[in-house]
């Protein structure tokens, strides 16, 4: 792992003294001056056997479990059971009563089954939680439709989603698993807003057409960071109102991921290029349970050209990841969420749309967005 940048004197940890608020969101206990340091100590004291696997769901070569037709069919059986001895599940059925095609449907459920290494139990409790918090999220008028697509996003969300400060990236990695990039210059204000899109994004990761099956199975990818105009931008170091909304955040995210979405995440790959952004991660690192905590690796974002060694060595070749890391990706988010807009209005029969170039026929809140996709792309 690459070294993050010296952080001595008074950067050591912005975190001293603070009370660690994790005892209420069931997080594991770590010390309020959680540092890089020790989260370094405290992968080296993990048993061998759990580091080892870590290690190889980072590097993408774990051993895939074999899906053999025996193995799914009673897996997707046990969850129907499990699932059934859950006593407290208002959100699933309802989401049974709405849309039982989807939630019933072998594609749907094996997501959580591989999310969970065919642990079935588990993958029932994910499965429930799923909906009850994505009925938290988007509402009981979205919260049961298939998926998550654009058109589940509220128009408060807009803002946000034309910065663009979640985007999945069209490349994937050596092992085909899906990219998300957070791009935390673009990050907006609104932590619900920032958790849609969250969301939304992973979505996009898991269900992918042609990419999905392999994420479902081999986890997702996430790198954060960001640069503006070839220029090393440093890390907004707060996006939210106060850090009670970033912490917020960070819980949230958190347990998403480990407790909700149809996922793992496999690794994260973080480049704070600032001492208040290293100041601030640190501050992030508390918030994370042990399962996502260990799977970080934090860089310099000085060190371009070692970072693109190092990522290569993760199986993430630098045409694979964005300019603002460093990578010689040239994705045009913008541009590529426009056109996705645009197609999914003519797909849903929203709009009638002769030539999906023009905003003439487009409902307002759609011509809003594309006018706010067109600014901030200006300014990028």
């Amino acid at each position: 792992m690459v070294e993050p940048m010296d952080v001595d004197g008074e950067g050591q940890s912005s975190s001293q003294g603070q009370q660690n608020q994790q005892d209420q969101n069931g997080l594991p206990a770590v010390p309020p001056d959680f540092t890089f340091d020790a989260l370094q100590q405290e992968h080296a004291a993990l048993p061998p056997e759990e580091r080892m696997k870590i290690e190889r769901e980072r590097f993408g070569v774990e051993q895939e479990i074999i899906e053999t037709p025996e193995l799914l069919s009673n897996s997707l059986s046990q969850l129907e059971e499990a699932i059934d001895d859950i006593p407290n599940k208002e959100a699933y059925d309802t989401a049974m009563f709405i849309a039982a095609d989807h939630v019933q449907s072998d594609k749907f459920r094996l997501a959580f089954l591989r999310a969970d290494y065919f642990d079935v139990q588990a993958a029932a409790q994910r499965m429930v939680t799923y909906w009850e918090r994505k009925v938290e999220l988007f509402g009981i008028e979205r919260a049961f439709n298939t998926h998550v697509s654009f058109f589940d996003l509220k128009e408060e969300d807009y803002p946000a989603l034309a910065k663009g400060g979640v985007r999945l990236l069209p490349s994937r990695d050596d092992f085909g698993r899906g990219l998300v990039f957070r791009h935390m210059g673009m990050f907006g204000n609104n932590v619900d807003a920032m958790l849609r899109l969250a969301w939304y994004n992973f979505h996009l990761a898991i269900f992918h057409p042609e990419a999905g099956e392999l994420t479902q199975k081999r986890g997702l990818i996430n790198l954060a960071g960001g640069r503006l105009q070839g220029q090393l931008n440093p890390f907004q170091l707060n996006p939210f109102s106060s850090i009670s909304e970033l912490t917020r955040y960070v819980n949230c995210i958190n347990s998403d991921c480990t407790s909700a979405l149809p996922v793992r995440v496999a690794a994260l790959h973080f480049f704070p290029n600032t001492r208040a952004a290293v100041i601030l991660m640190e501050h992030v690192l508390r918030h994370f349970s042990s399962t996502v905590r260990l799977r970080m690796n934090i860089y310099d974002a000085m060190r371009t050209d070692l970072n693109l060694v190092e990522l290569g060595v993760y199986g993430i070749q630098p045409n694979a990841i964005p300019k603002e890391l460093g990578g010689s990706l040239d994705f045009n988010y913008h541009e590529d969420m426009r056109d996705r807009i645009i197609a999914s209005v003519r797909c849903s029969r929203l709009d009638a749309v002769e030539n999906p170039g023009r905003k003439g026929n487009l409902p307002e809140s759609i011509k809003k967005l594309l006018s706010l996709l067109e600014f901030e792309g200006a300014q990028e």
